[in-house]
């Protein structure tokens, strides 16, 4: 029979189900298309905002005319129908839904998949399973380009709809999960007329388009249940070297087992995938491999033979190692200089919190914007870390001439760097090491378009957020041409006070800028809240921190003590959410203990407690005098209280339904992806 027929299907694959599969790709265009459209409307009132800012209004970001205030509309019910997430568990943190903007995304794929698989197919008489098999395998060889296109750091649909390779991320996996599905069908439906006739057997030994097939499927269903978050996170760099090799793998059984008809889907996402790595090659090349000559300095004294102390030197992380003392001998022990191919040198310093802080100075890039990350490789560190980048937040600005990371120490490369930095013998800035970088990545949100931005940040989310305050502060130097925004409040949440040393510099710059009387247009707000430090509130009853000539102020918890310096998390990074209308907020005003005080690093007040977020929110956008953005860095559970809490007060204040509450545009990064 015809049916069982392997070597007809360069003729059954094509008639008829091609044309829907072209019908998918209407459905992602047109998808594609509309978020475009939004992206440039987006743009054109961000800069229109700042024309108004220039021109001296008052309010650039308040809507003015009949269509403005339409869209201001739209966009406030579509935020109030996108924003809401639901809290995770706290007995099982790693199993959480999305926000309900990628839920209706997710939903639509998979309906859409699901429509055109089985649209109009034939479903009765002798080929109704053959029928529905083949229309899957166009779906599925259709899926291909939109896979890939999805994995690169570079692809025009980022492009086009002004979003983040790392916030499609999610698409991404789900477009794998939708190609599982269709291929399940696939090859399921295939098997059960063959068992029908009783003809399995035959078929997997007579044809080996059957037998690379079910290995492709093979291949597929590992690659998307190691994608999960609790095993992609499990072990991140293996789970990225096996990544890799399993989609190669999957294509090398796709190519093999679909006809000569379809491989136009196999090559485009060939195509784009060399297209990407080429470009970022290209681009590490043009970054990191520079000829750079480096001097270190030398005792300045000439000796015959090195003394018994020389006789050893130290390794990357600072450790004593013994060398040959022929090469320790020297006439001269002045400055000597020595080449290297990697233009960037990066000096690393342990932190408190299991952090490290990563610095590039005079990098060899020179422009990025506030919020973009990097992929970081430094070599030196192992044969593993010389073959594997890392993406990680830049916390500095252009302005500052230097790249600067905070880097938390957990598995794999953060955890040996930071193992390396605490081990470095001091004085750990004259240790360099060669470091490749990759990027910038990441579309930063256009913040400088309203009129009151909110920050928030937990732990380590404070690299994503101190960069954007920064530039705002910056702007406001230069003027309205540069800024709309007239109030600028930063909520930082941290576990204990020591952690304030990430960026105290930093901080302590701002503050005592926007403290000058020359600066205006621009009120600044800076809030620290420590959760977890009773040292902390014990030293704060002491009340003599002479540098700021700040008393202490005692806690007013019963036992004396911050009634929520608890906590049942152990890492430095979960910072545990409260409700937002119920919980401890002790939020006793306390400056900075003594100890904490080191060098030259900057003394900054702080609060002992939990924030309460809404209250603190409520309060900005009651004296807003336009739209109001927050920006949220952090746990997954602090984005998801931040997106209740804003719909809440969105709902609550009526924003855009004629009682004259602004609008607030939300932006949250979390630490996964």
């Amino acid at each position: 029979m015809s049916g069982m027929d392997m070597s007809s299907m360069d003729s059954s694959f094509a008639p008829g189900d091609q044309e829907f599969a072209k019908y998918f790709w209407y459905a992602v265009a047109a998808v594609i298309a509309t978020a475009g459209v939004v992206n440039v409307a987006h743009h054109a009132i961000c800069f229109q905002r700042l024309r108004a800012s220039r021109r001296g209004d008052v309010a650039p970001s308040r809507p003015r005319n009949f269509v403005l205030k339409s869209w201001a509309t739209i966009t406030a019910i579509t935020r109030e129908c996108s924003y809401p997430q639901w809290l995770p568990s706290k007995s099982f943190p790693q199993l959480h839904l999305p926000p309900l903007s990628n839920l209706y995304i997710i939903l639509a794929y998979l309906v859409l998949v699901v429509s055109v698989t089985f649209a109009k197919v034939w479903v009765s008489g002798s080929y109704k399973w053959e029928s529905v098999a083949y229309r899957a395998a166009w779906i599925s060889v259709a899926q291909l380009p939109l896979l890939f296109i999805l994995a690169g750091k570079n692809n025009p649909i980022g492009w086009i709809t002004g979003t983040s390779h790392e916030r499609l991320n999610y698409i991404h996996r789900w477009a794998a999960r939708g190609l599982l599905l269709t291929s399940t069908v696939h090859w399921g439906y295939f098997i059960t007329e063959w068992n029908h006739y009783g003809v399995t057997k035959q078929q997997f030994k007579n044809y080996p388009m059957a037998k690379s097939g079910f290995a492709a499927w093979g291949i597929l269903l590992w690659i998307v249940l190691s994608s999960f978050a609790p095993i992609r996170g499990w072990r991140y760099e293996f789970f990225v070297l096996q990544h890799i090799a399993s989609a190669v793998a999957f294509l090398v059984m796709v190519y093999v087992h679909i006809p000569a008809t379809a491989r136009a889907y196999l090559w485009v996402p060939v195509a784009f995938w060399a297209f990407d790595r080429t470009v970022r090659t290209v681009m590490i090349g043009w970054r990191s491999l520079r000829l750079r000559t480096i001097q270190r300095g030398g005792s300045g004294e000439e000796k015959s033979c090195c003394s018994s102390s020389e006789k050893e030197e130290k390794d990357c992380c600072g450790k004593a190692v013994a060398i040959d003392e022929k090469s320790c001998c020297s006439k001269d022990k002045s400055i000597t200089s020595s080449k290297t191919l990697l233009g960037n040198q990066a000096m690393i310093e342990a932190l408190p919190g299991h952090t490290t802080r990563v610095t590039i100075e005079a990098p060899t890039l020179s422009s990025w914007t506030p919020g973009q990350h990097l992929f970081l490789r430094i070599p030196s560190l192992g044969l593993v870390d010389a073959t594997q980048s890392h993406p990680f937040t830049i916390a500095s600005i252009p302005s500052d001439k230097k790249l600067t990371f905070l880097i938390k120490g957990k598995r794999g490369f953060s955890g040996r760097l930071w193992k390396c930095a605490a081990e470095m013998l001091p004085p750990a800035n004259e240790r360099k090491m060669g470091a490749i970088i990759d990027g910038p990545y990441g579309v930063s949100p256009m913040v400088w378009a309203y009129d009151t931005v909110v920050l928030v940040a937990g732990a380590s989310g404070v690299t994503f957020t101190l960069p954007i305050l920064m530039d705002l502060v910056e702007r406001a130097r230069k003027g309205r041409d540069f800024s709309a925004v007239r109030r600028l409040h930063f909520i930082w949440v941290i576990k204990a006070y020591a952690h304030t040393a990430w960026c105290a510099e930093e901080l302590g710059k701002i503050r005592l800028l926007v403290q000058e009387k020359g600066f205006r247009g621009l009120e600044v707000k800076i809030d620290i809240h420590v959760t977890c430090d009773e040292t902390f509130t014990a030293n704060a009853e002491l009340g003599n921190f002479g540098a700021d000539g700040v008393a202490g102020l005692k806690t007013t918890c019963a036992d004396g003590k911050c009634c929520c310096a608890t906590s049942r998390s152990s890492s430095d990074d979960e910072i545990e959410v409260i409700g937002v209308n119920t919980g401890c907020n002790c939020n006793c005003t306390v400056p900075p203990p003594p100890s904490s005080s080191t060098g030259s690093t900057p003394l900054l007040p702080a609060f002992s407690g939990r924030p309460a977020l809404k209250k603190l929110l409520k309060e900005d956008l009651e004296q807003a005098f336009g739209e109001t953005g927050v920006v949220v860095c952090g746990p997954t559970a602090l984005g998801a209280m931040m997106r209740n809490t804003v719909i809440s007060l969105s709902d609550e204040r009526a924003v855009h339904k004629g009682t004259g509450a602004q609008g607030i545009y939300l932006h949250v990064e979390s630490f996964r992806w």
